[in-house]
């Protein structure tokens, strides 16, 4: 049996600042200014956005079954198909 305390929830990153991404390797360049130019916030996200959203969901007792989205905004350009057409 599985404990009613148990909570399962996810972090989905999108493209992360490293330091290829940030430039610091000059054949990522062209990704990097095509993830920048793609993202709504006009920047990939960084490895410490991800971290705060993971902190964040495991110290609130009443997030549970979500999906968190850290993509800088990603996730909002994907269009949902309408509940009825699912299945």
């Amino acid at each position: 049996s599985v404990p009613s305390s148990l909570r399962v929830n996810a972090v989905s990153a999108g493209p992360i600042a490293t330091l290829s991404a940030r430039g610091g390797i000059p054949q990522f360049v062209p990704l990097q200014t095509s993830v920048s130019n793609a993202s709504p916030l006009g920047r990939p996200v960084t490895a410490e956005e991800v971290a705060q959203a993971i902190v964040g969901i495991s110290e609130n007792a009443g997030i549970t079954g979500q999906t968190i989205y850290v993509d800088g905004g990603y996730s909002s350009m994907v269009p949902t198909p309408p509940l009825d057409s699912v299945g």
